[in-house]
């Protein structure tokens, strides 16, 4: 199980206020909310990329993040990089979204939705039970979008947990609990068919 207990945050201004989540295995948990509302601030702080004024963060598994941000090596080929990052984990990784053929691509000559789906992949290079993603979809085509929401769907019937940030309504239908993160609070959806409404 991973809880966030009592996590606050302030900058300039409170972005988070006591926040408190539960996440149970096979539990896909969607966080939405305006720009700027506090939702990449509250993934950084559960994955441990920053630090909670108040609170803390339980987590009973391993855990992955994949940010909006590029963390690959641009020079380097698709292939490269995932053996790059399985290397580092002592473990071998295929690409769940690209061909063999396709694997020799520089990582520089890509789109920024291909680039997005290679950094799903390493965050799935070692099988974690808690995947964490910041707008996994949001620069791509429909059929990868498709793809992505089946690989949520897919992590969910092996029992693992899924995190993630959404603009999109259809999007959080396959959650079993969404999150509005507002004015520095976050209000829990058990029902995603309240907050579809």
């Amino acid at each position: 199980m991973l809880k966030i207990i009592g996590v606050s945050k302030k900058y300039e201004k409170e972005i988070l206020n006591n926040v408190n989540i539960e996440v149970k295995k096979g539990e896909i948990i969607g966080i939405v909310g305006a720009n700027g509302s506090g939702k990449s601030t509250l993934l950084s702080i559960i994955t441990g990329n920053e630090k909670a004024d108040k609170g803390i963060v339980e987590v009973g598994g391993t855990m992955n993040y994949v940010p909006q941000e590029n963390i690959l090596f641009e020079k380097l080929s698709i292939k490269e990089n995932l053996i790059f990052w399985s290397e580092a984990n002592n473990i071998k990784k295929e690409s769940n979204f690209f061909s063999e053929s396709y694997l020799s691509k520089k990582v520089c000559s890509l789109s920024g939705g291909n680039k997005k789906l290679v950094n799903i992949d390493i965050g799935l290079i070692n099988d974690p039970e808690y995947l964490i993603m910041d707008e996994p979809t949001s620069p791509l085509d429909i059929v990868n979008k498709n793809k992505v929401m089946k690989l949520i769907a897919d992590r969910k019937a092996m029992g693992k947990s899924v995190i993630f940030t959404s603009h999109n309504i259809d999007e959080i239908k396959i959650c079993d609990k969404v999150y509005v993160v507002r004015n520095g609070k976050v209000a829990p959806y058990e029902s995603v068919k309240n907050i579809v409404r």
